[in-house]
């Protein structure tokens, strides 16, 4: 199996994991991110590869609010 093949395959469980935290011991931190999000004059967004077309839609769910 390939190192890509196992990447894609871990994904469902890293995703769970992610959720988890974040919905668990993480969420008092995702609140305060939210916080400074939402009361900041600019964002800046950057990126480089699949990072970058991930920031297209950050960017779009910022402006959308």
């Amino acid at each position: 199996m390939t190192l890509l093949v196992e990447n894609v395959l871990q994904q469902p469980a890293a995703l769970r994991a992610a959720v988890a935290h974040q919905i668990g011991e993480g969420r008092d931190a995702l609140n305060a991110a939210a916080r400074l999000l939402t009361s900041s004059k600019s964002v800046v967004v950057t990126g480089m590869g699949a990072s970058f077309f991930a920031g297209i839609g950050f960017s779009y769910a910022l402006s959308s609010q």
